[in-house]
């Protein structure tokens, strides 16, 4: 018997090399695997379900990494001050914002075109139709958006 498994040994090593040698030993039980038995009682990973079948199952997944605003956290009470401070006037065509119904065509801009930079020498209160002209490509987008939902329009016929 010790020569028949010292022969199957000696082919082992020379035919498959050392793996082979370890399954087989493992195998027959001459040796005991180290890693197997050391995290049994740790959880084991399972992977995210394979159909879905309501919107909270994609909980898992971000598809979007979360992007921080280039605008600073007190960025809605800095620019509700200042426009309170303008009396609701555009700086630039002096068009009157006050009522309620017209308060959200009032826009604060960035001189300096850092939105970080809250002081008040920086702002510049603007109707959206004087904001959407100043350069650069938020305000491109801006131009285009306030001609389609009708707010170029309400601020034309306010001035």
């Amino acid at each position: 018997m010790k020569f028949a498994f010292a022969l199957v040994m000696w082919l082992l090593v020379t035919v498959g090399g050392t793996w082979l040698v370890l399954s087989f030993l493992r195998s027959i039980g001459l040796l005991k695997d180290d890693h197997k038995d050391d995290h049994e009682d740790e959880p084991r990973y399972t992977p995210p379900p394979t159909t879905y079948t309501t919107s909270s199952d994609y909980s898992w997944i971000s598809y979007k990494p979360t992007k921080e605003s280039p605008y600073t956290r007190d960025w809605s009470s800095v620019s509700r001050k200042y426009k309170e401070s303008q009396n609701w006037r555009c700086e630039e065509c002096y068009v009157n914002l006050s009522d309620k119904r017209y308060r959200r065509l009032l826009h604060v801009h960035h001189r300096d075109n850092n939105p970080k930079n809250n002081y008040s020498w920086n702002l510049i209160a603007l109707c959206v139709i004087c904001h959407s002209e100043r350069p650069g490509a938020g305000h491109k987008r801006l131009a285009g958006a306030i001609r389609t939902d009708g707010r170029y329009d309400e601020v034309r016929r306010l001035r």
